[in-house]
């Protein structure tokens, strides 16, 4: 049951006991869904600490055996092992608690030190190149790379976007921005169908013309 927990507080216990087929079903707090955590808050904490305890071990084995390899197999390593675990579902885990998408972005550079055996105090700007994005970066270019495949339906999907010339049509320098819609609180705008033609809108004029 996603709930908020005040909301929750207020339920009676004949609303928690839901019954299907004459027996109650039982209620859990976490639930897999096509390899996404997802908690009964929608924090995505579970996933975000699952994402911890798959990719920590690895580290740990991996920087003990960093010397002994060369840096394009440890590059191959950090993106079969590390990286696909990082991207996977990021456009929607994205959205949780600053300090857990930060914790991700802090593991992430520790797997990154080792690859290229840079020292601790390192800047993190000697870590990133064009083939290699910090977590967050790469969070915000897998929800742009969702938003054009929505908008181009080039996969299925049940959300219209709505274009700044369908509800103005005299010619404007952003009419090819999405409106988007309106909120009222920081946790909406994590929201994908926020957040999502958010960061198009922010795009060069070029790239929207594609």
């Amino acid at each position: 049951m996603f709930h908020n927990r005040k909301r929750f507080e207020n339920f009676t216990i004949e609303a928690l006991n839901i019954q299907f087929n004459g027996s109650i079903m039982q209620r859990v707090d976490t639930l897999c869904v096509l390899g996404l955590e997802l908690d009964e808050r929608l924090s995505f904490s579970a996933h975000i600490n699952h994402i911890h305890r798959r990719i920590t071990p690895f580290i740990f084995a991996f920087k003990r055996a960093r010397n002994f390899i060369s840096q394009k197999t440890a590059v191959m390593m950090y993106f079969s092992y590390i990286h696909s675990r990082v991207i996977y579902m990021s456009s929607i885990w994205s959205a949780a608690p600053k300090y857990l998408t930060d914790s991700i972005d802090i593991l992430h550079w520790k797997a990154l030190r080792i690859v290229f055996l840079k020292p601790y105090l390192c800047s993190r700007s000697e870590l990133y190149s064009e083939n290699i994005l910090s977590a967050s970066i790469s969070a915000e270019l897998h929800t742009l790379l969702l938003v054009f495949k929505m908008l181009y339906r080039l996969l299925k999907n049940n959300f219209l976007f709505t274009h700044v010339h369908q509800v103005n049509p005299h010619s404007l320098r952003n009419s090819k921005n999405f409106i988007i819609q309106s909120y009222n609180t920081e946790l909406a705008t994590k929201n994908f169908y926020i957040k999502g033609p958010k960061l198009f809108n922010d795009l060069s004029e070029s790239f929207k013309a594609i």
